[in-house]
């Protein structure tokens, strides 16, 4: 996008996994007019829909929703082809009259949704292919080597980022960090509204434990089972966390009762990363903070507090987000405000 034009405006429902993306993101879609699109890595694939946390079908019917269930579990797909994807659907909702709201964790696509791909990330399919024929640990031991700064920040469990840093290493002769300090993510494609939800870390694993619970009791194994039966057991996906578990458990690798703490274990790791993400990265960027004038009244919610009271809040949070959103960027230059809430 040019610097010089109009800059659209857009929601990003983003924060931690298992913090209540989901259920906010349908409120306010109904308070504003708004569509959903998804920044969700592995929601994109068809019927990898448990251990992603994949919003139920009938749930997505009245609301519309995009870039879920878009591709095959066989078929490859990174960030470049997302921002792709993005920019178009941010383009063709707003001309409709209404609000793109983007729902998901992944830190990696909401920077390249904002700011635009790295020049210097290149590829190289035969280097890939060479790369997936290793076993994760030697792959994270050459990144380590290569660039220890890139693996404080990713998901080192994942082995298919582990395996594109090593490529545009490769392919590029110089460091994944180098190109992202180079590129510096300085220019914005957007006018965006980020939403946080401030969980605290205990609350924060405690329901990232229960995800699990609940996941392997509808059903995870057989439908990772099944993902292998039908597609093999090379889908991208399938090395997500969650997924990459139940294969192991599948070989006999792991019992039930270790898998399930396996993946709580590599899910809590995983949530910490997001949550050190969104605790650095607006300070860096000089994102401005907004502050929600209803903190106080939610930090008074437990667990036990009834539905009602949390869907009263839910729906208090939905109309103060509707009146920021409704101010922002008079001038439609490229701007990302932050607004954090409590639950």
């Amino acid at each position: 996008m040019a610097a010089s034009e109009i800059k659209p405006k857009i929601i990003i429902i983003a924060g931690p996994t298992a913090s209540g993306k989901t259920e906010l993101s349908l409120q306010l879609a109904k308070e504003l007019n708004g569509e959903i699109i998804n920044i969700d890595s592995i929601q994109i694939y068809k019927h990898f829909d448990i251990g992603s946390a994949k919003i139920a079908y009938d749930l997505r019917q009245d609301i519309p929703h995009h870039l879920i269930d878009i591709l095959e579990p066989t078929e490859t797909f990174n960030v470049a082809s997302y921002k792709k994807l993005a920019d178009h659907l941010v383009q063709d909702i707003a001309s409709r009259g209404k609000v793109p709201i983007f729902v998901g964790g992944s830190t990696l696509y909401i920077k390249v949704l904002l700011h635009g791909l790295t020049a210097e990330m290149g590829s190289d399919l035969k280097l890939r292919n060479e790369l997936e024929s290793e076993n994760l640990e030697i792959l994270v031991a050459k990144l380590q080597n290569l660039d220890p700064e890139l693996c404080k920040k990713i998901d080192l469990q994942n082995k298919r980022r582990v395996v594109r840093a090593l490529e545009s290493i490769g392919s590029n002769q110089g460091t994944v960090s180098a190109a992202h300090n180079k590129h510096n993510f300085e220019n914005i494609d957007y006018q965006a509204l980020i939403i946080l939800n401030d969980i605290s870390r205990e609350v924060l694993y405690q329901r990232i434990n229960q995800r699990v619970e609940d996941m392997l009791a509808e059903g995870l194994i057989s439908e990772t089972n099944k993902i292998i039966q039908d597609y093999g057991n090379n889908c991208p996906a399938l090395r997500s966390i969650g997924y990459q578990e139940a294969t192991k458990h599948l070989s006999g690798e792991l019992s039930q009762k270790e898998l399930g703490q396996l993946i709580a274990q590599n899910t809590r790791r995983f949530a910490k990363k997001q949550l050190t993400f969104w605790r650095n990265e607006p300070k860096k960027r000089g994102w401005s903070e907004i502050k929600n004038t209803y903190s106080n009244h939610e930090s008074n919610l437990t667990a036990s507090s009834s539905k009602i009271d949390t869907d009263l809040y839910r729906n208090q949070i939905a109309s103060n987000i509707s009146n920021i959103f409704s101010g922002l960027g008079v001038h439609g230059q490229g701007m990302i405000s932050i607004f954090r809430y409590i639950r």
